[in-house]
């Protein structure tokens, strides 16, 4: 994860123009002294809205978890040549991570899953 601090301050001047968003958290020992105003503005409004920021950068953390997971898995790369088969490939990765992961819940937590009620015979 990068930090502000690796950031040139230039960026956060355009990042502001464009008005975008960052949600990238200050390193617990940043204070709001920044060299440029673009810096003081974001690290004020990076405080004063800490909680709010955090769930966001949060969701974004376990989207990227997810991503990683689904290449180290399956792979990085996309072997489908037409945009239709390529966009298929994509959300069968995606399917089969999601079954392995029910699946290792299952086992994990022990559990007993029903998917289809049993039929009575009448």
């Amino acid at each position: 994860m990068r930090s502000r601090q690796e950031t040139p301050a230039g960026s956060l001047t355009v990042s502001e123009a464009a008005t975008t968003h960052e949600h990238i958290p200050f390193k617990s020992n940043s204070r709001g002294t920044g060299k440029s105003d673009a810096w003081r503005r974001l690290w004020h409004t990076f405080e004063a809205q800490n909680d709010q920021l955090l769930a966001h950068y949060h969701k974004r953390s376990n989207s990227e978890s997810a991503f990683s997971s689904v290449k180290r898995k399956f792979g990085a790369s996309v072997r489908a040549k037409t945009p239709a088969a390529q966009v298929n490939e994509v959300l069968l990765k995606c399917l089969c991570h999601n079954l392995s992961v029910l699946v290792h819940a299952i086992h994990k937590l022990k559990l007993d899953p029903s998917f289809w009620a049993r039929m009575e015979a009448a």
